[in-house]
């Protein structure tokens, strides 16, 4: 079922209509400014926890908060572009995407994949030296 259709159960669980009825009233709306500044890279999309594909694809509503969205936040984290995707509450900037940002986190996980590869080959190593 997975494999046709997105977010199979979550479309059965209750959780999203009561999610649905807050969304509305909710103070935390998620906002893109694409116009001038979008370069359509999709990255917002790939990195979407819920797999909610018209963050990359809307332009013309500036609310994009989507039904599925549990405002997380990751799609604005991974935009590289300046102020494209915001969270606000109450109208009020709480975070912005930022190219500066945007480096930061790149940097930290290339770091952070660096020490997982160096740990799993040191202990790939030691269970080939335990194995003779």
């Amino acid at each position: 079922l997975g494999l046709t259709v997105r977010q199979p159960f979550c479309r059965i669980c209750p959780m999203l209509a009561l999610h649905a009825v807050f969304r509305k009233i909710g103070l935390l709306r998620l906002v893109k400014n694409s116009k001038p500044r979008c370069d359509k890279c999709g990255l917002c999309a790939k990195v979407c926890p819920m797999d909610i594909r018209e963050i990359h694809t809307e332009m013309e509503k500036r609310d994009v908060t989507f039904e599925d969205c549990t405002l997380c936040g990751r799609c604005v984290e991974f935009c590289p572009d300046k102020d494209v995707l915001q969270l606000k509450y109450l109208g009020f900037p709480v975070f912005s995407a930022s190219p500066a940002y945007f480096k930061k986190r790149n940097k930290a996980q290339k770091l952070w994949e660096k020490a997982n590869l160096a740990a799993l080959r040191k202990r790939r190593a030691e269970a080939g030296k335990a194995e003779t």
